[in-house]
């Protein structure tokens, strides 16, 4: 084993290859991670460090060892000039990187292999199963051709396998586009698409169970790229939901004035002691603001225009100064806060000359914490002298008594005005567009993917214009459908490019429009390995053979034959015109 590794020769892409020998992948994360680090210290040479930032095509064999048998061989070699291979055996699991900003897992027995590696990568599952976490970004995309499924994502964590009867798709987190033929559906949380199925649907618990093991390994294959596995959390998991910043209702008065001034500087009310809650703070709670408060009470400040609502303070200190000619004020218009049973009981206020300490019953009413100490304090009697501001007669209480009141109803305090609400996202827009499609309500899927449109930043802008036209599409609105795929077609740098464009011929020949020959014809151009090559042969035969018969289409259709020499489309063709060979 030890000559084995340190012979092998890891001369491809940026990251090292890590492979990792479990048997049936039911190995813990501690011995996993144990394996990781025995194979990086034999596997860091400088064989390993000079190589190349392209995969290629050298034949390397890893082996490794652990407390239960597992074995594992990574062959990488290359069938033509422009594509490489990755050949994985069974029990094993090849982590590297697709591309720049691709992690992917293989899962052996697997075959994959690589037709571009760029910003925009594109690979071919053959077999065995791919897992792919592809960070998302401008001009970043992903596209893997699985027998006769085609996924393609823009940024997401999800998992494709291949075997001798089907394909399935299988997406953890994120959205995979899938094109079977002329149908493209979308795979989004917790989905899965098979060649078989006619519609997604929830993934197996196996199934999960599986992506969730292949996702830690997947995470743990890249410890320098650790920050970037945080984006993506694995399957099942659930992001912190962020706490709302709610002001509180002190606030304001916090941030205008000290909270003894705030306690003691409001007018003098009628019929109040000292020590209550003067109206401009009429929110806080009572015991907060009775602590801050002092018995020395500020002089009245000017009169205001109030309402019915007589704030309550402290003015037994006031009555016995040279203010005594000074009438009271009227109340302040800020004092809304109706009166509670507390300060509905609070006593008469005391006679001129009399003591300024706060009134016991008040204090106990208002500052539990006072209550022992003020409860030895005996209330004045009430006086009649001319020295006492004029006041407004309150609710006598229920232990001394005092002249009746007739006291009015508060003013409400109107309601704060909410907040307004923020726009939806274009990722939400589009999960609404995507629901209503599902029940069939192509009006509310229209709506959404218009307002995608208008939002600024061009966000999911060219997915919103293809389902546009696919909507447009199946009600036969060619010209609407085109109008939208002629926007696509000039956004830059989409993945959508290639679907958009063949989207677009499709209309040109239902529509029978006279650029439909000529579309096809530029499309294979462009796309020269386009999963839909078959199809848009068959469509060039045909036109040409309308156009011309079997001597104007005996190009096409020899070409047709030569690729695809097993089809119906080829048989077809060759009964049709017999004179080819």
């Amino acid at each position: 084993m030890t000559d084995a590794l340190r012979t092998a020769r890891l001369e491809h892409q940026a990251d090292q290859v890590r492979t990792v020998m479990s048997a049936g992948d039911r190995l813990d994360d501690i011995t996993r991670a144990r394996m990781w680090s025995a194979i990086e210290d034999q596997v860091s040479t400088p064989a390993a460090a000079a190589r190349p930032a392209r995969w290629t095509r050298t034949a390397a064999i890893v082996l490794a060892a652990a407390a239960v048998a597992a074995t594992a061989m990574l062959v990488v070699r290359a069938r033509s000039a422009d594509t490489d291979q990755l050949v994985v055996a069974a029990d094993a699991t090849l982590t590297s990187r697709l591309g720049a900003h691709t992690r992917a897992a293989l899962v052996g027995p697997a075959h994959l292999e690589l037709l571009d590696t760029g910003a925009a990568t594109s690979v071919r599952l053959h077999r065995g199963t791919l897992l792919a976490d592809l960070d998302g970004g401008p001009g970043r995309s992903l596209r893997i051709e699985a027998g006769d499924l085609i996924a393609e994502v823009v940024g997401t964590l999800f998992a494709i396998e291949v075997n001798d009867q089907r394909a399935c798709v299988a997406v953890a987190h994120g959205r995979v586009r899938v094109t079977r033929g002329a149908s493209v559906q979308l795979v989004t949380d917790r989905q899965q698409l098979c060649s078989n199925d006619a519609a997604p649907h929830a993934i197996p618990a196996a199934t999960a169970d599986q992506l969730a093991r292949h996702a830690r390994v997947l995470a743990m294959s890249a410890p320098e790229n650790a920050s970037d596995s945080s984006s993506s959390p694995p399957l099942g998991a659930t992001a912190p939901v962020p706490a709302i910043d709610v002001p509180r209702a002190t606030d304001a008065v916090a941030r205008s004035a000290p909270a003894t001034s705030s306690a003691t500087a409001p007018s003098p009310g009628p019929g109040t002691g000292p020590g209550a809650i003067p109206s401009v703070i009429a929110t806080t709670p009572r015991t907060a603001i009775t602590a801050a408060s002092e018995p020395t009470i500020a002089l009245p400040g000017p009169r205001s225009s109030g309402t019915a609502t007589t704030p309550r303070t402290a003015t037994a200190a006031v009555a016995s100064t040279s203010t005594s000619a000074l009438p009271a004020p009227r109340p302040s218009g800020t004092a809304t806060t109706p009166r509670t049973a507390a300060a509905s009981s609070s006593p008469a206020p005391p006679a001129s000359g009399t003591a300024t300490a706060p009134h016991a019953g008040t204090a106990a009413a208002s500052d539990p914490e006072t209550a022992a100490d003020s409860s030895a304090v005996q209330a004045p009697p009430p006086s009649s002298s001319a020295t006492m501001p004029r006041t407004a007669p309150t609710t006598p209480s229920s232990s001394i008594a005092g002249p009746p009141s007739s006291q009015r109803e508060p003013t409400p305090v109107a309601p704060a005005a909410p907040r307004p609400l923020e726009p939806p996202s274009a990722e939400e827009l589009y999960r609404s567009a995507e629901a209503a499609l599902a029940v069939g309500d192509r009006a509310a899927a229209v709506r959404a993917l218009t307002r995608i449109l208008a939002l600024p930043g061009g966000s999911l802008a060219d997915q919103a214009l293809y389902e546009l036209a696919r909507i447009e599409y199946q009600r036969r609105a060619w010209t609407a459908a085109r109008k939208h795929l002629a926007a696509l077609a000039a956004i830059a740098s989409t993945p959508l490019a290639e679907p958009g464009r063949y989207l677009d011929c499709r209309i040109a020949v239902e529509a029978k429009a006279s650029d439909a020959e000529r579309c096809f014809a530029r499309y294979r151009a462009a796309y020269p390995r386009s999963p839909h090559d078959l199809d848009v042969l068959a469509v060039l035969v045909q036109l040409a053979h309308a156009r011309a018969g079997c001597d104007g289409a005996r190009a096409l259709r020899d070409e047709l034959i030569g690729r695809y020499p097993r089809t119906d489309h080829a048989a077809a063709w060759r009964s049709r015109c017999t004179e080819s060979p």
